[in-house]
């Protein structure tokens, strides 16, 4: 590298300051803005600032009055707080203590004394009822006893008596109700008009109703990877979990008929007929369910469905409504129960429609039970209950959907690629054979078909040479 001698350099320095004279204008400008920021430093926290006084006062503009906070007011602090008590409560919650743990949130409650602890309340159970749905029923028993409770609300008003009548306000706002005769109607004023259970129903069906925006933005790209699964199993859970507080006579059909009229004020998406077939079963009791399968099926005429999605509609219009019929549960109920040997293997067919399509796809789904799933289709198999051709057929059918599958199940290639293991030992029948690979080519976008075909390359033991042929063409 040629460096120049120091006296040619300073020999070019005039005729650089005369062509960059502008540097002088900024230096001179970035030292005052150095000076201000010393005597009012913006990072003071940071290394460099550290020397400068902690404390130093500055002079506050007489335009802007700092507004009083009221007694009663809740910092950020304090909504953390509050917000971390009841996540400690719930994360505890079990089988066997949920009764208990309950109550104790329930005591919580009362002590506090300001009605956004209920707004905080109804964020975490939705965010409980969307990944716990085996524990639904134990906040089903919590909302009921918050539901129940005619005095949750005793530290959250002030009740007043004048010339023997009563009045009541909430704490730190001016609106007084009443008057009253007696403190019991006074009592059932204050349950009325903040109803706990009116703003919880009412939370989960307005969070439902935003799944419309939700399948817009994530067409738009705008939710991507794990929020996608979050946000689609959220909506899921909600709809099950408002089924499910109608099944136990919590609500009534009112709120049921506000999902389903909002479901049907537009356009069916086919989003909307996988939410219906995964929840739509384990409804019962609901008079006007004719109704609303009447509106789906003219809905759905309209549509050219693709072939998975069909098959969930028509398990939808074929749905019985007689109400003397044998309770109707979810799938994976059916399995548990099955699992406690209540019911026969026949029986747990007979109820799953004997299809391929649903015992596959409730294994994707409950991956935790896959080798149940395997065992129900080894014996099924066995006893010649279900034919190899059949399950061979349903891969097909999986491999259509495999794309939108794997926005629900992201490790659906390794699952996928287990279950042709477990195949191939239950049938000599080669599972992996040209026609699979010639359905993952057609219907399998790029990057997920790559990274299917080396999952099989590497993992799956009863690949045929002419198949591993014809992936290594496919897959350069």
């Amino acid at each position: 590298m040629n460096v120049l001698p120091y006296p040619i350099l300073l020999s070019y320095l005039d005729i650089y300051k005369d062509k960059l004279s502008d540097l002088e204008l900024f230096i001179k400008d970035y030292n005052s803005i150095i000076k201000l920021d010393k005597e009012k430093p913006r990072f003071s926290l940071t290394k460099r600032y550290s020397k400068f006084p902690k404390y130093q006062k500055f002079q506050r503009s007489s335009k802007y009055v700092k507004l009083k906070r009221g007694d009663n007011v809740w910092t950020p602090k304090i909504k953390m707080e509050i917000s971390n008590k009841i996540k400690t409560i719930l994360n505890k919650l079990t089988e066997h203590n949920y009764k208990k743990l309950c109550n104790k949130l329930l005591i919580e409650i009362k002590s506090l004394d300001n009605l956004s602890v209920f707004d905080i309340l109804n964020k975490e159970i939705m965010e409980k009822c969307t990944f716990d749905k085996e524990f639904h029923y134990i906040y089903i028993h919590l909302c009921d006893i918050l539901w129940d409770s005619t005095d949750i609300y005793n530290n959250y008003i002030s009740i007043n008596n004048k010339t023997d009548k009563y009045y009541w306000n909430i704490n730190s706002e001016t609106t007084v109700y009443g008057p009253f005769n007696t403190k019991e109607d006074l009592t059932k004023d204050v349950n009325d008009k903040l109803s706990y259970k009116s703003k919880f129903i009412n939370y989960f069906i307005s969070e439902f109703k935003k799944k419309n925006i939700i399948y817009k933005e994530i067409q738009e790209g705008k939710i991507v990877g794990d929020a996608i699964y979050k946000e689609k199993i959220k909506i899921q859970s909600i709809l099950q979990f408002m089924f499910k507080l109608h099944n136990c006579d919590k609500i009534n059909s009112t709120y049921l008929n506000q999902i389903f009229n909002f479901i049907f004020s537009e356009n069916i998406v086919t989003h909307d007929i996988i939410y219906l077939y995964n929840s739509l079963p384990i409804l019962n009791n609901y008079d006007n369910i004719n109704y609303y399968i009447m509106l789906f099926k003219k809905k759905i005429n309209q549509m050219e469905l693709e072939k998975r999605i069909k098959f969930f509609a028509d398990q939808i219009c074929n749905l019985s409504t007689n109400t003397d019929k044998e309770e109707e549960l979810e799938y994976d109920d059916y399995i548990n129960i099955y699992i406690k040997k209540n019911i026969s293997l026949e029986g747990l067919l007979e109820r799953l429609n004997n299809s391929y399509e649903i015992i596959l796809s409730e294994m994707f789904y409950n991956y935790q039970k896959y080798q149940i799933y395997i065992d129900i289709i080894k014996d099924s198999y066995n006893k010649e209950l279900l034919n190899i051709d059949g399950i061979k057929e349903s891969l097909y059918t999986i491999i259509q959907e495999y794309d939108d599958l794997k926005l629900d199940i992201p490790k659906i290639n390794i699952y996928f690629v287990n279950l042709l293991n477990e195949l191939s030992k239950i049938s000599d029948t080669i599972i992996c054979d040209n026609t699979l690979i010639t359905n993952i080519n057609n219907f399998i976008e790029e990057t997920s078909k790559n990274e299917l075909y080396n999952m099989i390359i590497s993992d799956c033991n009863a690949v045929p040479d002419e198949v591993y042929e014809m992936i290594s063409k496919e897959s350069v």
